[in-house]
């Protein structure tokens, strides 16, 4: 019996001495990472600091800037050359501020366009400013067109040349950043002042003769006096109106040739009070043939510019 327990205060010694030998390993090999790589450990090594990122190349980014708002601007001028194709019709059916107020949308969201993009550092004030240009340029050409036609159409040549001075500034700060699609404006008839302008004649030439058949419909046939001075009030204020240059010469021969055929019916009125009828029916004869050619020459004009429904 002794010898037994003998045994068992040995195999508690064992017990004892192995546990305590696991237990020193176990916290030997507990250790962080930073003391065994401080004690010389087979650690992985830390890794380095991130190299700084390269500045960004202003000239890269004023190339993207410029690209971008090259193609605003050539979009926006395609848009406005699109809708200037059929100026004269809308003008017919929706006026001349209706006709103008189907710009607007096409230059705001130029604007959007222009603010979205982001310009190269330093370049700030100059993108806002070209922004600021092509906004006041396109505003007053919009005004212009739906302006009310008023002494030989001032106001219009007055903000066309606002509207240009505006254009070329932002031509000239469009070319010196490099985004040549904004350095020019959209192309066509109707996008050029002279285009613009016999619009403009146009439809108020057309009210005037819509005025003057509205006088003509009140009277009886037999008012021959009455017909000649609803004719000359309107030969007056044919005359008032600004031709548009190209048209000028066609104009003025027609409005000549009107004029011409109210004298032959003067000079018939003469001649009837004379007893001379034969006199007086071949005055009259005359003045219905220069009526005639006259009318059809302003009516080939108006078509010309692009007007369907024109005096009607």
């Amino acid at each position: 019996m002794p010898a037994r327990r003998e045994s068992r205060g040995v195999c508690r010694a064992a017990f004892l001495v192995v546990a305590s030998t696991l237990l020193v390993s176990a916290c030997s090999l507990g250790g962080d990472d930073g003391e065994v790589q401080e004690a010389g450990g087979a650690g992985v090594p830390a890794a380095p600091p991130p190299a700084p990122e390269p500045e960004p190349d202003p000239e890269l980014l004023r190339a993207a800037w410029a690209t971008e708002v090259s193609a605003a601007c050539a979009a926006r001028n395609e848009q406005i050359e699109a809708l200037a194709r059929n100026l004269p019709a809308v003008v017919e059916q929706k006026g001349l501020a209706g006709a103008a107020a189907q710009f607007e949308p096409v230059d705001r969201r130029l604007l959007q366009r222009l603010r979205d993009a982001e310009p190269a550092p330093g370049d700030e004030e100059r993108a806002q400013e070209l922004a600021a240009r092509l906004l006041a340029a396109g505003a007053a050409r919009s005004q212009a067109l739906g302006a009310q036609y008023l002494e030989r159409d001032r106001r219009f040549y007055a903000l066309m040349r606002r509207s240009a001075a505006a254009r070329e500034r932002a031509a000239a700060i469009a070319t010196e950043l490099g985004a040549q699609g904004c350095a020019v404006g959209p192309r066509g008839a109707y996008a050029t002042v002279a285009g613009l302008a016999a619009v403009r004649w146009g439809d108020r030439a057309s009210k005037l003769c819509r005025a003057r058949d509205r006088t003509f419909a009140r009277l009886r046939p037999t008012a021959t006096a009455r017909f000649e001075a609803a004719t000359r009030l309107w030969l007056r204020q044919m005359r008032a109106l600004r031709a548009p240059n190209r048209y000028a010469g066609r104009i003025n021969r027609f409005l000549d040739q009107q004029a011409a055929a109210e004298r032959a019916l003067d000079a018939a009125d003469v001649a009837f009070a004379r007893n001379r009828p034969i006199v007086g029916e071949a005055l009259v004869d005359k003045s219905n043939r220069l009526t005639s050619r006259s009318s059809e020459l302003m009516y080939r004009v108006a078509f010309e510019i692009g007007f369907t429904s024109f005096c009607s």
